[in-house]
């Protein structure tokens, strides 16, 4: 537990896991400040980085509220925290296609109850792809989104940002499965692939 807690980039995935092994699920009504100290007390480490705070508190936000589904602001810094970004509330820039991508897929993976999208953030979920040229909504997140298919805008430059965004995303998901595997000894590839059917893991 403590050199995970120690790796600013651990995935938001593996703490969650981490900590409903060592406190449950009700954790997620805890005040923040208490999982910090519990966490702190039970690994004897000095302090908690602010990466790993936000990643938290992410966390606990989406299993607590619909704010990850109805306000823009919030989604996109959740999405950041996902990201291994340290949360700027004063600071909102827009997300990149990868990292809004990723937010989405890492959401998916530790929302006990998904929500639909509201207006507010399929506005700016849309706003994102038309900016970086995508026309198409990649396959293994269009369930949870629903968004359009517009015309195309250059075939080349799209094809080539849609394989940017698969890799950025593969690639952590196989991390996440790694570090699973290693620190827990649970094989979690078969709920991965359950949720993201359409993502290509050959690639």
């Amino acid at each position: 537990m403590k050199s995970l807690l120690e790796d600013d980039n651990v995935p938001a995935t593996i703490l969650n896991i981490l900590l409903v092994k060592e406190f449950g699920a009700q954790y997620y009504n805890w005040e923040l400040e208490t999982i910090w100290y519990e966490l702190q007390q039970t690994t004897k480490l000095p302090f908690l980085s602010q990466f790993i705070k936000d990643k938290i508190g992410a966390i606990v936000a989406l299993n607590t509220s619909e704010v990850f589904y109805n306000t823009w602001e919030c989604f996109e810094n959740i999405c950041e925290a996902f990201n291994d970004q340290i949360v700027d509330f004063e600071d909102l820039t827009p997300l990149t296609t990868e990292k809004l991508v990723w937010g989405i897929m890492e959401s998916r993976l530790n929302d006990e109850t998904p929500n639909s999208f509201g207006l507010d953030v399929k506005a700016y979920i849309e706003t994102v792809f038309k900016v970086t040229g995508i026309s198409t909504c990649p396959k293994y997140i269009e369930p949870f989104i629903g968004y359009k298919t517009y015309n195309k805008y250059n075939e080349q430059i799209e094809t080539i940002y849609q394989k940017r965004i698969e890799i950025y995303c593969l690639d952590r998901l196989n991390r996440i499965i790694e570090l699973c595997q290693i620190n827990f000894d649970f094989n979690l590839f078969p709920d991965i692939k359950k949720e993201f059917p359409h993502i290509n893991f050959q690639t």
